[in-house]
């Protein structure tokens, strides 16, 4: 049975995507301890969740944090690479998680390497930041230690079957993101469950047993195979695992927040749509090799050149061309050029998850 809560008075546990989600932009200070807000609902300290935030101005490293695993330098994780979760000692990192947002210390360091305080607070560098709260019907975080079995299943708390599964080898250097969508194939027929992304790279998907042991997730678990990468024995792994179309948020429990899905590439301008307004998209081509971006408002999504991170590279952000358009129903991608093959090409299969604006 589904959880349900309603929107509650000031300082309880609200039900609209500003208590789950939030996006904001700061710029930093070198200051130690800085508290920065996500959303004044977004309770990390009681209910969980994770941060992820991108230097706009520099090529850094994306640096993915979560209270599952906790605060501090060593619980780091880069989306753009294959290091482990300590892949620095000092500085760059999320201090601590609070009630309306998170901590970050220090940045110095002049040099943009991975690892550095350029990550996270260097005076005068632009960031964005994501948070996304644990919540039934949104996202959840699960972590597991190895046992080499095949078929194994790790149990999640979704309550609703995964849209999207991002996977992590934390205790190696050599073991890249895996990751899931419902829609990796498109419209096809073919069992999504059969294939995995490499999410720290332009690959395209990869046909494999060993991610997903062919086994389709459920509102209760997703399956795994025995690899390096997913269940290895004696390795600690993390998964962040999002919903899709759950219509259980807003004042009346009938709206969802996020969607997984997917459109086809064409020569043409497509209009994607989604019922709602997005804040927030992850785009991807899953076959082809293209880099995957991540559009947001608090960037801007201006009707120009459009602010875009890559998630699979630590590069800037760029701003050179028009990639996307957000509607109050959803959003729209220009016709094809050579500029845009990332967003859309013909005979595309382009995968996103998108998370509303408003409730």
């Amino acid at each position: 049975m589904r959880n349900h809560y309603v929107r509650a008075a000031a300082g309880g546990e609200g039900n609209n995507v500003e208590d789950f989600f939030g996006a904001v932009t700061y710029t930093g200070d070198n200051g130690t301890d800085r508290a920065i807000t996500v959303g004044s609902g977004i309770n990390f300290a009681t209910h969980g969740g994770m941060v992820w935030i991108k230097n706009r101005d520099a090529s850094a490293g994306h640096v993915l944090q979560d209270t599952v695993r906790g605060d501090g330098p060593l619980k780091r994780l880069d989306l753009s690479t294959a290091n482990k979760q300590n892949f620095a000692s000092t500085g760059g990192h999320i201090n601590s998680f609070t009630s309306s947002g998170f901590k970050v210390d220090v940045g110095t360091a002049a040099s943009p390497d991975d690892g550095t305080p350029e990550e996270t607070n260097k005076s005068g560098r632009d960031y964005v930041a994501y948070g996304f709260r644990k919540k039934a019907g949104f996202f959840d975080i699960q972590t597991w230690v190895g046992n080499n079995v095949n078929g194994r299943q790790i149990a999640h708390d979704l309550d609703s079957v995964p849209g999207a599964i991002f996977v992590k080898n934390i205790t190696s250097n050599s073991n890249n993101w895996w990751g899931y969508h419902r829609k990796v194939n498109g419209g096809g027929s073919i069992a999504p469950e059969n294939y995995y992304l490499l999410l720290n790279a332009m690959n395209g998907k990869t046909d494999s047993v060993n991610a997903w042991y062919d086994t389709a997730p459920t509102s209760t678990h997703f399956t795994i195979g025995a690899q390096s990468e997913n269940n290895l024995s004696g390795q600690t792994y993390i998964a962040y695992i999002f919903a899709h179309d759950d219509a259980r948020f807003g004042t009346s429990e009938d709206k969802e927040i996020i969607k997984c899905d997917y459109y086809s590439g064409a020569t043409s301008a497509r209009t994607i749509n989604l019922g709602w307004k997005p804040q927030f998209l992850w785009i991807s081509r899953p076959n082809g090799t293209r880099n995957r971006s991540v559009f947001d408002l608090a960037r801007g999504i201006p009707s120009g050149g459009d602010p875009r991170i890559q998630a699979n590279r630590a590069n800037a952000e760029d701003t050179w061309v028009d990639f996307i358009d957000v509607t109050s129903t959803g959003f729209t991608i220009p016709a094809y050029s050579s500029a845009i093959q990332d967003v859309n090409q013909n005979n595309g299969v382009f995968i996103y998850i998108a998370i509303r604006e408003t409730t």
